[in-house]
């Protein structure tokens, strides 16, 4: 099953993991075996540094285009286990965003002030997410995994 929070209308519906369309613009999760990696599309197309790069629970290797999916990747040394406190914090080109099934925490203001995001695929373990982590954002589409439980 995945949990879907519509934001507009703060709607939370759970459908089988296979009735859960592809989000505008993200490909269901690219690399599902690949734990070390965030992808990312952005409003100018341009690359999106993180606001802080020790919030992830592995060190950032590298930042770059793959024009095969036509979206960033952020590449980690390791398991990426949580996007942290202000991880991409006003990063306001930020449109999409996958991360990897490892991760089990959104800490808070983790996308504060991403005012383009609209659609984030959070894998299937996360189980807490921290307050105003997506204050200012235009959320239409936010895909969370079985295991969130709202509160």
């Amino acid at each position: 099953m995945r949990r879907l929070i519509l934001a507009q209308k703060r709607t939370i519906i759970d459908v089988p993991s296979t009735d859960v369309p592809n989000m505008p613009g993200i490909p269901s999760n690219p690399t599902p075996d690949v734990n070390n990696r965030i992808y990312y599309t952005s409003s100018d197309g341009n690359q999106v540094t993180s606001y802080s790069t020790t919030v992830f629970g592995a060190n950032i290797v590298s930042n770059t285009f793959n024009s095969d999916l036509n979206m960033w990747v952020i590449e980690f040394d390791g398991d990426v286990t949580q996007c942290g406190s202000n991880a991409f914090r006003s990063r306001s080109t930020i449109v999409n965003i996958i991360l990897p099934n490892t991760v089990t925490s959104i800490g808070d203001r983790a996308f504060y002030y991403c005012t383009s995001l609209g659609s984030i695929n959070t894998g299937d373990n996360i189980t807490s997410i921290g307050a105003s982590a997506f204050s200012t954002c235009n959320l239409t589409n936010i895909s969370l995994g079985p295991n969130f439980a709202s509160t």
